[in-house]
Parts: C-alpha cells; structure tokens; sequence
C-alpha cells in the first residue's frame, strides 16, 4: 500500500511539528534568582508557577508569581534576563529594614517598609519595638504583618525621635494599643489616623495647661476623635 502526501501535506506536518516543538522551546523551563549581591536567592520553589510561560510574551516584571514571591521575602525585582531558548534570571534587591519588633514569645522579626516579616537570630540596629499581645500576627516561619497594625508601627517608630517620652513597649489589642509614657502617663490609640493621633499626643505632652492640671494626668485616650484626659483622683 503506497502513501502519497502532497506539497501543503507536507507542509501541514512540518508546520505542525514545529508548533509542537516551540511550545516547549519558547516557554520558560528554567528559572534561577539571584539578589544584587550576588546572593542565590531562597525558598525559589515559590517560583516555579512561571514554568511554561511565553519567554517573549510574558511581563515577567509584573507576574503575580514575581510580585508575589518578591513581597513575601521582602525583595525587588530590579532586572531580569532571558538565556534562550528557555531560561530566565531574575535579579531582586533586598528591601532595608523599617523596624524590629520583639514578642513577648522572645522571638525577634525584622520588619520592611511593605510589612513583610523576617526572623532574625539577633537584634538589628533598627527602631525595636517590643510587643505584648494575645493577637495572632505572625507564623512560625514569618509572613506578612497586618496592615493596620503595619502602617500604625511605622509611623509609631518615626515618632520615637520626635516625642521624647514615648516608650518602645506596647501592648496591642484588637482595635487599639496601650502603652505607659516614661512619666507614667497611660495612653490608649487607636490604629487609625495614627499620623494625626500622634500630632495630638504630642501637643497634649508638651501643653503647659495639662502640666497646671490641679491633678496629675493618668491617662490620655486617642480612640475617639477628640483626646479624653483622665487624672488621678
């Protein structure tokens, strides 16, 4: 039995085997990270959801599989490179430290500007905060620290040099934290408008007319949206 293919049989096949092979050749299968300095990068298994993706057709630089893996380990993708027919390298930038906060647990995390969490075997020369709290805010292994409780931090730790009495422990709650100023003073605040709650509790700190208060000043709560100063009876 004798077979014969045509010219545009013949052409069919070809065409489809090389749609068949270039399905593989022009899709990543290789990816390799590294940081600016030359540093491989870790846990690059969270990677690996940017196989088979279009080496020429994909915005690597806004993937969710990069954007994601960038923000959980505190990274910015800076550049990449692509080494055909298959391979991609990604070049992140390691993000500073915003501050360090330690758990009453005695476990200590470095903290970025984006809220992602680091453990750290030993304290950083970043603003610490020490935290006593019945709240779940990290895993064992680090993970991204809430919002609200993120964006309060930072402007909590920019204010340590502004007002000087100002303490670096804090106790937090579900919608407020509780701390005591260096001269006893008890202050509850609340997690939202932090930049305006602190403007406010540094001009009741500094206020001449609290400090000719007949009574001295126990507590001052920035939960509401004006101040409520409490004396001692």
């Amino acid at each position: 039995m004798k077979i014969s293919i045509g010219w545009w049989g013949s052409c069919s096949i070809i065409f489809l085997l090389l749609t068949a092979s270039s399905y593989r050749f022009l899709r990543i299968q290789n990816i390799s990270c590294q940081t600016t300095t030359s540093e491989t990068c870790s846990a690059v298994d969270q990677l690996s959801q940017l196989k088979n993706s279009w080496v020429f057709f994909t915005n690597i630089s806004e993937h969710p599989v990069v954007t994601t893996y960038a923000q959980k380990n505190n990274l910015t993708l800076v550049s990449y490179k692509i080494y055909l027919p298959h391979t991609v390298l990604l070049i992140f930038a390691k993000n500073p430290r915003a501050y360090t906060l330690e758990l009453h647990a005695g476990k200590i995390y470095s903290i970025s500007k984006s809220g992602t969490a680091e453990l750290l075997s030993e304290f950083s020369e970043s603003p610490t905060i020490r935290v006593t709290t019945a709240l779940s805010l990290l895993s064992e292994s680090g993970s991204i620290l809430p919002q609200h409780l993120h964006t309060f931090l930072l402007q909590y730790t920019d204010n340590l040099s502004v007002i000087a009495l100002l303490p670096t422990s804090l106790t937090l709650y579900e919608t407020f934290a509780q701390l005591e100023s260096q001269d006893g003073v008890q202050i509850l605040i609340s997690y939202e408008n932090t930049e305006r709650k602190m403007r406010q509790l540094e001009q009741i700190l500094q206020s001449q007319a609290v400090t000719a208060l007949d009574k001295p000043l126990q507590e001052i709560d920035l939960r509401f949206d004006l101040p409520v100063l409490r004396t001692r009876q």
